[in-house]
């Protein structure tokens, strides 16, 4: 979603499977964490 809109660039955005690792460029600066499959449901 933030590649979609332009506010972070991802190597290949593309790829439904991008991790944090991937991304490239992050001019916001935005903090972004991945988690557990398991969080997810917690996190919404």
């Amino acid at each position: 979603m933030l590649s979609n809109a332009g506010l972070i660039t991802l190597k290949n955005p593309q790829d439904p499977q991008s991790a944090t690792k991937d991304i490239t460029a992050n001019p916001h600066h935005f903090k972004i964490r991945e988690l557990e499959g398991a969080m997810l449901a917690r996190a919404g």
